[in-house]
């Protein structure tokens, strides 16, 4: 992982840092997915949260 320490990496794959977000992308087109995805990460980064879960799907144009 490109930019992220390897303690924090090896914790991540462990799966020993929470959750602190969730965004499930399956249904939304892709303008739509892009929004979402966008207000996600921004309002993340303003909380302070950093360990975000992101579900995609096949996607639709």
């Amino acid at each position: 992982m490109a930019g992220v320490d390897r303690r924090l990496a090896a914790r991540l794959r462990r799966g020993q840092l929470p959750l602190e977000g969730e965004l499930d992308l399956h249904g939304f087109k892709q303008p739509q997915a892009r929004r979402a995805l966008d207000a996600f990460i921004e309002d993340a980064v303003h909380d302070g949260r950093r360990c975000l879960l992101v579900v995609t799907g096949k996607g639709e144009r």
